[in-house]
């Protein structure tokens, strides 16, 4: 008879099963390393876009406060353009002009807003023209033309302002 060799199966098992439960003990440990690598990238990310929507938010404030004062100021100078019309089409009622102060319906304007006014005129002037400049005209006589009618609409502004000033 063959003489039973179990025991050295078994045997076998044995050292294949404490090896197998080595490497899954390796396994599991390489994981828990892992998911902690990648806790930590994951941290470092939503750290760094939190940065970036708070950057942004910061932006998005500042120019929010910069729309608010730009249309307070257009209000502002819509007024003040209402004001300087009326003013302007009183001045040319002629006689109506002493029924209307009697009234009391003449808004004056006073130097500081004229000076104002003129400021802005020259801010507009100077804005435009640099646009003109840096701007790529292929046909000169546009760029001219439109330089001529600023200049114009500058005169007759100062001229109707130091009218009415």
């Amino acid at each position: 008879m063959k003489k039973c060799s179990c025991p050295k199966v078994l045997e076998t098992y044995a050292v294949m099963e404490k090896n197998l439960l080595k490497v899954i003990d390796l396994l599991q440990y390489e994981k828990k390393n892992l998911i902690a690598d990648c806790n930590i990238k994951i941290s470092n990310i939503e750290k760094r876009f939190m940065s970036k929507v708070s950057e942004e938010n910061l932006k998005l404030q500042s120019l929010s406060s910069e729309i608010l004062q730009q249309k307070i100021l257009n209000h502002e100078l819509e007024n003040r353009l209402k004001v300087a019309d009326v003013n302007l089409k009183l001045a040319f009622v002629g006689s109506n002009n002493h029924l209307a102060l009697r009234r009391g319906k003449i808004f004056c304007i006073d130097e500081e807003r004229m000076h104002d006014i003129k400021m802005m005129v020259n801010k507009l002037y100077t804005k435009i023209s640099l646009k003109l400049k840096q701007s790529e005209f292929r046909d000169d006589i546009d760029a001219y033309e439109i330089q001529n009618i600023i200049q114009s609409l500058r005169s007759e502004i100062t001229t109707i302002t130091s009218e009415g000033g």
